[in-house]
């Protein structure tokens, strides 16, 4: 399902062995302080085989950081997209 997702939206996929693709599934709901989105990484290993694992993540900051940023301009949420190399 992944692949079929990052390709309709024209991402790279990389098959090299071991070379990371790494992607961050946000829940419906956008909350703080709750584990409720999904990373996902998968490559292939040296023999040509997808190797498969889900972590269970957030890609929302924290109640806290929302309301004591660290930066003078506020607390940032990552844009979508791909980021090539990151």
């Amino acid at each position: 399902k992944s692949l079929q997702i990052l390709r309709s939206k024209g991402y790279i996929v990389y098959r090299e062995p071991f070379k990371l693709n790494i992607v961050g599934y946000r829940s419906r709901f956008v909350r703080s302080n709750r584990f409720d989105d999904e990373i996902h990484v998968f490559y292939t290993n040296d023999q040509g085989r997808w190797v498969y694992h889900i972590f269970k993540a957030t890609t929302d900051p924290g109640q806290y950081w929302l309301e004591n940023p660290m930066h003078p301009q506020g607390t940032a949420f990552l844009k979508k997209g791909q980021y090539i190399n990151s």
